[in-house]
């Protein structure tokens, strides 16, 4: 699994070295399952909605989530066994978290 993480570097060289030409960072997701990871936060579950609209207009893919039983770990507070595992499944191809406020 590759995590990319948009923190970490602190200078433009840096940034510039970290992000590459960007190429490998280009993702067609059509036909992948995709998660979709909200941190419990105020308007981050709305954040990713968003976010998977403006995907699924332009891309035929599968979504994921995590249930809010799941969720209820709290805000802050590590994912639960259950979120990790239904995230790292061997189908789903990208997670995308948000984190609201």
């Amino acid at each position: 699994m590759k995590v990319l993480e948009p923190f970490g570097a602190t200078t433009s060289e840096q940034t510039a070295a970290a992000a590459g030409d960007g190429a490998d960072w280009v993702v067609d997701p059509t036909g992948l399952a995709i998660g979709f990871l909200a941190n419990g936060k105020t308007n981050s579950a709305e954040l990713l909605a968003m976010l998977q609209q403006r995907i699924a207009d332009e891309y035929d893919f599968r979504p994921v989530k995590a249930n809010k039983k799941l969720e209820a770990n709290g805000v802050g507070l590590p994912s639960t066994p259950e979120i990790f595992e239904r995230m790292s499944a061997p189908d789903v191809a990208l997670v995308i978290a948000a984190s609201g406020d």
